[in-house]
This record gives C-alpha cells, sequence and structure tokens, in this order.
C-alpha cells in the first residue's frame, strides 16, 4: 500500500513537471511571459491565444495539482478548509459592493492603503481589510504591504467597467448596466446563491420535500421564502433584478463556448433567410454573436416581459440596426405555451433545461417538437456531466461523448469542478440539474428527438445537436 501510495505521489509529480514545461513551451512560443497571478493588466488576445493552444496542458497541470494537493495536506485540515469555503463567496460580494477593484484601478502596482479604498463605500476599512485578506491569499488581490492592496490578473474579472466615484454616488441597480456581467453573475452568486445553498442539507433531510423536484420545494424557497423569479420580481428588490439580469449576460459569455457556437454548429450551411429561434435567450447575447458572424440568418429571441426594455437597450447599443432591418426579432413568450414559431431552422435553447425539473423540460421540449419541420434542428447548450469514475465501454450513450484520454492518476473528469458546482446551483434555486450524457438522452428521446452529435467535451460546456426522432 505504502509503495502505491508513492507511486502516485511521483506520477502527480511527473504530470505537473511535463505539463507546467508545456504551458511554458506554449507562452514563450508566442512571445509571452509566463502566466503570473500578479500580473496587473487585463490579458491581451495573445495571452488568450497561448492558453488555447496550451489548454490540455493547463488542464493536467491543474488536476494534478490539486490532487497533490488534497494527497499532501491533513485530512482534517483539507476538509476543514472545503467547509468554510463559503467565506470566499463572502469576500468576494464584499469586495464588488466595495467598488474596490474600480478604486484600485489607477493605483498600478504600488497598490492603495484600505483607509483609502474604504472611503468610497464607507465599510470599516479594518473589515474590509480583513475580506480582501482572505482573497490576496487565493490570489485574488495582492497585500503589497500590510493593509496597502492591488489589483491582479484576477481581481480585474470583478470590475464593473465604471469609475468608482461614479459608482458611490449610483443607486444600486445601475451598478452592472453595460457591464461584461462577470461581476453581477459573482455578486449574485455570492448572495441569493449562497443563501439558498446553506439550506440544501435541510430539504435532503426532509421527508416531506425530499424526493420533490417542484420548483417551489427547492432550497431557495426555505432560505428566501420565495422562489427565485418571484423575489426578483418583488418590489423593493430593483437592484437585485438589474443584477441578475446582466448576470445573466455574464453567464453567457462565462462558459467561454464562443468558439464552439460559431464554429461547431454550423451556421454557414444553413440558406439565407433560414430562421433561427433563441428560446429564453434573455437579451439576446448569444444571438448577437451568431448574427455578426452569419447576418444571412434571421434570429428571433424570446422571453418574457420583465426583459423586453433591457433587451431593446442591449441591441440598440450592440447593433442598432439588427431590429429594424428585421435580423433579429425580441418578442415575448412563455416557453410553457405552444411555440409560435413553426418549421424553424433550429430551436435553440442555452442553460434553460438545467433550469427545468425532467417533467418541465419534457413539457417544454415537447412544445418545440410540435413546430419543428422533418429537418428542423434542436441545439441544447449546457453543461454535460461526467461521472468521477471511467464510463463502462459497453454503454448504450459512450459513442456520442467525446472523453478525451486521462492520464493516471488523475480523476477520469480531470477534477473539473464547474459544472458539479452549477449542478448543485441549479438544485438550490431550482430544484433542477445539470445532466450526464444518459440523463440527457433520456429527456431527449422521451421529448421526441434523437441526439445527432455532442460538439464539445464531457464535463464541459457542449452543444447537443438533435433532430426530431
Amino acid at each position: 500500500m505504502a509503495i502505491e501510495m508513492q507511486s502516485e505521489f511521483l506520477q502527480l509529480i511527473q504530470l505537473i513537471n511535463t505539463s507546467a514545461q508545456a504551458v511554458a513551451q506554449g507562452y514563450s512560443d508566442a512571445g509571452l511571459p509566463h502566466p503570473s497571478a500578479n500580473d496587473g493588466a487585463p490579458p491581451l488576445p495573445a495571452h488568450f491565444a497561448a492558453q488555447a493552444a496550451t489548454h490540455q496542458a493547463s488542464l493536467t497541470l491543474v488536476a494534478a495539482c490539486r490532487q497533490l494537493i488534497a494527497s499532501v495536506m491533513a485530512p482534517t485540515t483539507y476538509a476543514m478548509e472545503i467547509a468554510m469555503a463559503y467565506h470566499y463567496s463572502v469576500a468576494v460580494r464584499a469586495a464588488i459592493e466595495a467598488h474596490v477593484v474600480e478604486v484600485l484601478r489607477d493605483a498600478g502596482d504600488e497598490g492603495m492603503h484600505v483607509n483609502e479604498i474604504s472611503k468610497y463605500s464607507n465599510i470599516n476599512p479594518e473589515k474590509l481589510a480583513r475580506m480582501l485578506r482572505i482573497l490576496a491569499i487565493h490570489h485574488i488581490f495582492k497585500e503589497v504591504a500590510p493593509d496597502v492592496f492591488a489589483n491582479n490578473r484576477i481581481s480585474l474579472t470583478l470590475d464593473k467597467g465604471k469609475d468608482a466615484k461614479t459608482l458611490a454616488t449610483t443607486n444600486p441597480a445601475e451598478w452592472y448596466e453595460g457591464s461584461n456581467g462577470y461581476a453581477a453573475i459573482f455578486a449574485f452568486t455570492a448572495d441569493s446563491g449562497i443563501k439558498s445553498a446553506a439550506h440544501i442539507p435541510d430539504i435532503l433531510q426532509d421527508l416531506e420535500v425530499a424526493n420533490s423536484y417542484d420548483p417551489m420545494d427547492a432550497p431557495i424557497v426555505k432560505g428566501l421564502g420565495q422562489g427565485l423569479w418571484t423575489h426578483l420580481n418583488t418590489a423593493g428588490n430593483e437592484a437585485k433584478l438589474h443584477r441578475f439580469n446582466t448576470a445573466m449576460v455574464g453567464s453567457q459569455l462565462f462558459a467561454n463556448a464562443g468558439d464552439r457556437l460559431l464554429d461547431c454548429i454550423g451556421w454557414g450551411t444553413f440558406p439565407s433567410g433560414s430562421v433561427c429561434v433563441d428560446i429564453g435567450g434573455g437579451v439576446g447575447t448569444q444571438a448577437m454573436l451568431i448574427t455578426k458572424e452569419h447576418p444571412h440568418l434571421k434570429m428571433i429571441v424570446q422571453d418574457s416581459a420583465p426583459l423586453e426594455n433591457q433587451a431593446k437597450q442591449f441591441w440598440a447599443s450592440v447593433d442598432p440596426d439588427a431590429i429594424p432591418s428585421g435580423r433579429v426579432e425580441w418578442t415575448i413568450h412563455d416557453f410553457f405555451n405552444p411555440q409560435p414559431v413553426k418549421d424553424a431552422t433550429v430551436y435553440f435553447l442555452r442553460c434553460i433545461i438545467h433550469n427545468l425539473s425532467d417533467e418541465n423540460a419534457g413539457r417544454l421540449l415537447r412544445r418545440v417538437r410540435d413546430a419543428c419541420s422533418p429537418t428542423s434542428k434542436l441545439i441544447l447548450a449546457d453543461y454535460l456531466i461526467p461521472f468521477a469514475c471511467p464510463t463502462p465501454p459497453d454503454s448504450k450513450t459512450a459513442s456520442l461523448v467525446n472523453t478525451p484520454d486521462v492520464p493516471a492518476p488523475l480523476l477520469n473528469n480531470m477534477g473539473k469542478s464547474m459544472g458539479y458546482l452549477l449542478d448543485l446551483a441549479m438544485m438550490a434555486l431550482f430544484n433542477s440539474q445539470e445532466r450526464t450524457i444518459e440523463h440527457w438522452n433520456s429527456v431527449i428521446t422521451k421529448a421526441g428527438f434523437k441526439i445527432d452529435r455532442i460538439a464539445g467535451n464531457e464535463g464541459a460546456f457542449v452543444y447537443i445537436i438533435c433532430s426530431p426522432s
């Protein structure tokens, strides 16, 4: 047993060495310095190219480092840090709402004392320093001297894109408007998300609702007294509603799947004038990406009435000609009602099914199926959850999934946790879930579709391309 543990330890060391060298070589080949959390400037396009070129090596490096940490840390310390990880969320939200990134934007590598930082939010400086310090030891911000903090490449993702003085005097409902949405989704997660997730264990043990998938039995109802949509649209929660709507813009960019959206689906093969319906498409972020590259398509974005004004503002800012020219149409639609657009070339649903129980997902997909022509395509964009163990080779769905080879002794899923975290977020907020390939196949088949192919890898954000069966 001791020999096996030593062997795994040494295997991890070797993986770290070889993958780190591959990452370093990729950046050197691009003429770039090696990546560092202490970089104080946002990444340039060349950095993204280097990241793409070293993607697999980076995944291996991160997975091996995490597994090595779990191997060498004291088990009680490791478990306790996991149990107390909610404090990281609290600190992230505190930093966002104190406008720390924006205050430090012009401070450079020398940083600024927390006494000055706190003036923009009236937060007690000693308490704010404690928030920033827990982030700094996890490489979000830098503490360059006692109580003096500076931005780094990770803290810059919290930037709301506005001047700190403006934010200090602006209604919170306007803090996130016009931003990329990242700060909004981080703050939402650390607010409504954490308040909901705290009640998951209570729901799991409550025999009256433990086996329910009704949204009104979701942990959020126990935490906030009402479902998410009701909560956001309650008088007095206008700032939360605006934050959430902007967060959804950020979530549509966050999956880092824009290239697959544009390159792997085949939009260019559809004839001119083909109708593509983005169901539950928010303000239209995905439609904007598609129509920018493929203006020969007609995009119809469907969502609920509260988003209408924000959608009009969005399109007026990003593509003023899109709606007047007819290339884009934004309409109000309840997707549980009959689908009004018949025989579309594509029905596209991004991060919609993961909000729904199997029963409600089936209701929605059957509405889409009723509207399809024999040649219509259904494209579902969501996470594909792998098991942490190898999938049996005789699995009926194994051929549908692109599963890269994973070097021993790493977990079969490379330790990538984002999909699993979102799965529990869906449980907390909607009593729903992300799904494995077997689960996806069951839901899709029962609704009258069949999976043609999947663009993307298991354990990541994918596009499931389906046809009527």
